[in-house]
């Protein structure tokens, strides 16, 4: 995915290759669920070149792992990840588990976030 532009003075780390031929980054987020993708949102606002490393297969975090009829127990307005409010019709209601996952999925998109899937970190 392409990174979106860094604000305007901003500093950005420089991506480089290693002489192993390895692409070399200065900021990396282990983690792609709601922690590392709000970090991810607040890297790329602060222009700093970053890679998000996520375990899994597809985005949704560990929200995957929750029973199907899993719902939130905080309210919909509560559940704010950075630059995206609720804005849904039921302020006051729960989500269930599949709305999390998509919410998830789709704020990765809309921040571009620079996702690396199935990418296992031992150390």
């Amino acid at each position: 995915m392409e990174m979106p532009k860094a604000p305007a003075g901003s500093t950005s780390a420089r991506r480089s290759k290693a002489p192993s031929g390895h692409n070399v980054v200065d900021t990396l987020v282990i983690g792609a669920g709601q922690a590392g993708l709000a970090t991810s949102y607040w890297l790329t606002q602060s222009g700093v070149d970053h890679q998000l490393l996520e375990q899994r297969p597809e985005l949704g975090g560990a929200w995957q792992d929750r029973w199907d009829s899993f719902y939130l127990n905080t309210p919909n307005l509560a559940f704010l990840l950075p630059g995206h409010a609720y804005d849904g019709p039921e302020p006051d209601a729960f989500l269930p588990r599949d709305a999390v996952i998509k919410l998830c999925r789709d704020y990765a998109e809309r921040i571009a976030a620079p996702v690396q899937l199935e990418t296992e970190v031992n150390r």
